[in-house]
């Protein structure tokens, strides 16, 4: 709906509870996801270092990488916590964003872009297969930026078959 109030009573409320306890690492990450999910990617990453401190999960990982990515000032540390969170645990979304740091100019690193787009576009056609969700907004672009991704490095048949699927 566009309405944002309940994330702002739950952004306030995390502040709350960290206040009266910083030690409290689910409203640290909670403050960090809303952060992310708002594209409030400055006001993120704090929070975020701070959930990270307390507990080291893949979850923490992927939403740093993607903040700092969506940053667009260090790509190589995007890519790093997106690394970190696929170490811990498979993640499409983690993997999408990877492979979308290493088309990047600054980092130009095609053959891991293809690495991390497929891992992607894999785990979340099974997702969507397994599970009857749709399937996330951003693997239309990730299957059509893989095929072209394919096409530009001569594997033609690998590209054909991704376009199929896209």
């Amino acid at each position: 709906s566009g309405n944002t109030t309940y994330q702002d009573d739950a952004l306030r409320s995390y502040g709350k509870a960290v206040e009266k306890d910083p030690t409290f690492f689910s409203s640290w990450v909670g403050m960090g996801r809303l952060y992310v999910l708002r594209k409030e990617d400055a006001k993120a990453t704090d929070p975020l270092a701070k959930a990270w401190a307390l507990k080291q999960t893949a979850e923490v990982a992927r939403l740093q990488g993607i903040a700092v990515k969506n940053l667009n000032a260090q790509p190589d540390v995007a890519a790093k916590w997106l690394k970190e969170a696929l170490d811990r645990e498979p993640s499409a979304e983690a993997a999408y964003h990877l492979g979308l740091l290493y088309i990047d100019a600054r980092l130009n690193n095609p053959r891991a872009a293809v690495s991390s787009l497929q891992t992607a576009t894999d785990l979340a056609l099974k997702e969507e297969k397994s599970s009857g969700k749709p399937a996330p907004a951003w693997l239309t672009d990730a299957l059509y930026t893989l095929g072209d991704l394919h096409r530009t490095q001569g594997n033609l048949k690998s590209a054909k078959a991704i376009w199929q699927t896209w």
